[in-house]
């Protein structure tokens, strides 16, 4: 879930799944369809690169698109 928009394509996340960088996410909006976005970077609360996001953790996502306060991610189906 988003907490909070940080800017360039970066948002603040809590992570309820395990999620790796390079990961292909569905980004789930209150209107429209879903769409599909790229987990770029990962960056833990002290700022540093992490490969990797344990179940419980808050961090950092850097995506290819702007995502929004509330929206909702989940691995793409289509990722397998």
């Amino acid at each position: 879930k988003v907490i909070e928009p940080k800017g360039d394509n970066h948002v603040l996340v809590d992570v309820r799944n395990k999620i790796f960088k390079g990961d292909i996410i569905e980004v789930l909006t209150k209107k429209g369809p879903g769409r599909d976005d790229k987990i770029y970077g990962i960056k833990d609360d002290n700022g540093l690169s992490i490969p990797f996001a344990q179940p419980g953790s808050r961090v950092t996502l850097e995506l290819a698109q702007t995502c929004f306060k509330n929206e909702l991610m989940r691995k793409s189906i289509k990722d397998g």
